[in-house]
């Protein structure tokens, strides 16, 4: 009886021994599972915010092109006008000086 009662204890230990085996097993792979997806979930992360920059810099480069154009043609216009004015008093000088003579 003694014995039966002893060899009883000894399975429990055995049991709880596995049980405690088989849980820090199964928690290895949950932690390993876990980082496995966070490392994931980071590169994901990363990859759509390069994805984001890129397109931002795309957007900010076409918009600096087009203010950079309209820039260019205002000054353009400005300078043919310039030009058209200062042609103009010329020949408005020059048709002035040979009518003086």
């Amino acid at each position: 009886m003694i014995q039966d009662i002893i060899n009883e204890i000894k399975e429990a230990e055995e049991r709880a021994a596995q049980i405690i085996q088989n849980s820090r097993q199964e928690a290895k792979q949950l932690i390993l599972s876990a980082e496995i997806s966070a490392e994931n979930i980071k590169r994901e992360t990363v990859q759509r915010i390069k994805e984001e920059t890129k397109k931002a810099v795309r957007e900010a480069e076409e918009a600096a092109r087009a203010e950079s154009q309209k820039i260019l043609n205002a000054g353009k216009e400005a300078a043919d006008k310039l030009i058209k004015d200062t042609e103009k008093r010329w020949k408005s000088r020059r048709a002035l000086s040979q009518t003086s003579f």
